[in-house]
């Protein structure tokens, strides 16, 4: 007859639950707005990176065949396309690092992790200075400022702070 021999590695601990879906119950968890403010970040991370992306890639082609004439522009808005043509085709690629990793920090803040937030803060908050630093105090826009500054409080105030609230009651 054979023995019945159980594996050790196999054995389970009393500490252990038997169903993992149990222990999902106990994680803290976030309103449903939280969850489309998180939806609405990654749209605009990811949106910002491909047009960086593109801009970064075209802006010396864009350049040529504007300087020549082959590209039609109205009239109006031939002033704000030489103000980009004048920005160095490597702020883009900077701007595409920054967007991509705030788009990281709001998918890892999904999982209500600290260190999503504090990815997808620093990420915002160099987004601010950047156009600081390349292209001067004038094209800094308030309402990016506003924005930023409106998300990242209301992330932190979920992450931080309601979680520590619910956790004690």
């Amino acid at each position: 007859m054979a023995e019945n021999i159980e594996d050790p590695n196999l054995q389970t601990t009393d500490n252990q639950p038997e169903n993992p879906i149990e222990n999902a119950e106990n994680k803290p968890k976030a309103s449903t707005f939280f969850y489309i403010m998180l939806v609405l970040s990654m749209v605009n991370a990811g949106l910002n990176f491909f047009t960086n992306v593109i801009w970064g890639i075209f802006s010396p082609t864009i350049g040529e065949m504007f300087e020549d004439g082959t590209l039609p522009v109205p009239e109006e808005l031939t002033e704000m396309i030489r103000t980009q043509l004048r920005i160095p085709y490597y702020y883009y690629f900077i701007l595409e690092v920054f967007w991509a990793l705030s788009f990281y920090g709001a998918l890892s803040m999904w999982g209500l992790r600290k260190t999503g937030f504090h990815s997808y803060a620093l990420a915002q908050l160099l987004l601010l200075l950047l156009p600081l630093v390349f292209l001067g105090k004038a094209y800094v826009q308030i309402g990016d400022i506003m924005f930023a500054l409106l998300f990242i409080g209301y992330y932190a105030w979920v992450i931080f702070l309601r979680n520590k609230e619910t956790s004690n009651e």
